[in-house]
């Protein structure tokens, strides 16, 4: 009902019903499970779960909700929701720039970290599962007299036998391990950006619109739709929204500064060391000479340290450098 409201008051797109491959969950308030000595015991289990726990429980804390969740992969795991004091880390002097890109994420202190190789292995295996569940799914159709490409017509089922049943249970294996790898990544990454910074500066990315597709229409067709695939598929792959999501919140945690600036601000295209201000620089450029200067960037460690720099000036007072964030007033 909620969902419906919100989108007739056009906040959010018609509601869908979650599909029975994804991840499956279901959540007990305090009224249908106990936690006793440490144990949790849902409602109708006479036994307490054999939980292999992530981290220890904090001392002298009650769940108020626990969640159940099986993974595409047929994995379980349970969240418990319960309150903690988180303390702020001891104050530091660092201060950093970063620079969000999809093969590696640029810090203005010169650090490096390159997104996981384990991902574009994963996501060749994957398709290659994915490969064998059409060839399965085409063989059921043939089996029933239609055609390897024709569509079910409405009420009729396809006949789903154990070996897809296992195809589909491989891709969603496949799936969560990726996701696995991805979030132990950003976790890391975020977390000792935060550990080692007071200030961290970035820009306010909208990733909505950098992966749009640039298919077009039948009356307008777009350009280079292949490569902005590829493209819009790193960028989901990197994350770019979960880092900034979890460097945010880590922040306020450890008492740390967040500074977002403008998305549009040039800081590719604009030396760090005299300001100028490139007219153009094409994606594939990934080093430059100021022409006034005659000072040598790399794109991305320059686009960092002037992220950084801006960041700065937000702090004293320069609101003009982040009015493209999101809920800033126009």
């Amino acid at each position: 009902m909620r969902l419906l409201q919100k989108f007739f008051k056009k906040e959010s797109d018609y509601p869908t019903f979650k599909s029975r491959r994804d991840n499956q969950s279901c959540s007990y308030m305090p009224n249908a499970f106990a936690f006793r000595e440490g144990k949790l015991t849902l409602a109708k289990h006479e036994t307490p779960l054999d939980i292999c726990w992530s981290r220890p429980f904090p001392k002298g804390a009650t769940p108020s909700s626990v969640t159940v969740t099986r993974t595409t992969g047929g994995k379980f795991y349970i969240s418990l929701l319960t309150e903690e004091d988180v303390s702020p880390l001891p104050k530091v002097k660092g201060e950093v720039g970063v620079d969000l890109n999809t093969s590696e994420i640029v810090c203005s202190n010169g650090k490096r970290y390159a997104t996981p190789l384990k991902l574009q292995v994963l996501e060749q295996r994957k398709r290659r599962y994915q490969r064998a569940c059409r060839r399965k799914v085409a063989a059921a159709k043939v089996s029933m007299g239609l055609s390897r490409n024709a569509k079910l017509s409405k009420g009729v089922k396809l006949p789903v036998s154990n070996n897809l049943r296992k195809a589909y249970w491989k891709v969603g294996r496949v799936t969560e391990h990726a996701a696995n790898v991805r979030k132990d990544w950003q976790h890391k990454l975020t977390t000792s950006i935060v550990r080692e910074n007071q200030t961290i500066a970035m820009e306010s990315l909208y990733v909505r619109g950098m992966t749009a597709s640039a298919k077009g229409s039948a009356d307008k067709p777009g350009s280079n739709v292949k490569a902005k695939s590829g493209l819009n598929r790193s960028v989901l792959n990197a994350g770019f929204g979960e880092i900034a999501r979890q460097l945010e919140y880590k922040a306020v945690w450890a008492g740390r500064t967040v500074v977002k600036i403008d998305r549009w601000y040039p800081s590719s295209k604009r030396c760090s060391s005299c300001g100028y201000v490139l007219k153009s620089l094409s994606l594939s450029t990934r080093q430059w000479v100021c022409p006034d200067c005659g000072q040598s960037h790399d794109r991305d460690l320059n686009a960092s340290i002037n992220i950084l720099m801006a960041g700065k000036a937000i702090l004293a007072g320069a609101d003009g450098l982040r009015i493209h964030e999101v809920g800033y007033p126009a």
